[in-house]
């Protein structure tokens, strides 16, 4: 092989190692554009979760309110009303039983009074 043949081959090679090397780095480029696509979705993500745990954050703070409203405010009326409704279920026992009596009552009455009617009295 003669030095200008040699030469030939040496450009060649320095011709096909310059398109390897734009190959390389068109390749490193959409290498780097997908990683930032990555980083970006990562970021979106981070950012979710980070909103969602403000979010569990907020509600965890209104499942206390509502439990110390239920605990200061519902929970005595819950008890208020069932002591009232025994209250009340005691009342009615005694009103029933009180006109039973009536009833009682005024069932002799009659009868008493018929006797009467009758003279047996």
């Amino acid at each position: 092989m003669t030095t200008e043949e040699m030469l030939l081959q040496l450009i060649e090679g320095q011709k096909q190692m310059s398109a390897d090397i734009s190959n390389l780095k068109e390749g490193q480029k959409q290498t780097n554009e997908r990683l930032d696509k990555m980083d970006n979705r990562l970021d979106e993500q981070y950012n979710m979760i980070h909103q969602l745990t403000l979010n569990q954050e907020a509600m965890q703070k209104d499942i206390k309110s509502i439990k110390v409203t239920l605990e200061n405010d519902i929970s005595p009326a819950i008890k208020m009303l069932s002591e009232l409704q025994i209250d009340n279920s005691k009342r009615f026992r005694q009103l029933e039983k009180d006109v039973q009596e009536i009833k009682d009552n005024s069932a002799i009455d009659e009868v008493i009074h018929e006797l009467k009617d009758m003279k047996m009295i």
